[in-house]
């Protein structure tokens, strides 16, 4: 959802709607080698607050469909 360079029509309509101007795309860990110290790195984040609010929307509409 939001691509605009790769995503179809369908998408980037369904974009539109929820609201999305990016795409919806998140890590929550990522986690390397540094390489110079050698260290383990590790980033955690929580989703950001349009794409809770993006996925609120998308189960609302599932469960309408149900």
């Amino acid at each position: 959802i939001g691509d605009g360079i790769y995503g179809s029509s369908k998408s980037k309509k369904m974009a539109e709607e929820l609201g999305m101007g990016r795409q919806f795309l998140h890590a929550k860990r990522l986690e390397f080698t540094h390489p110079v110290t050698g260290k383990q790195i590790v980033l955690e984040d929580k989703l950001s607050d349009d794409l809770l609010r993006c996925l609120k929307i998308l189960r609302r509409r599932v469960k309408m469909a149900d």
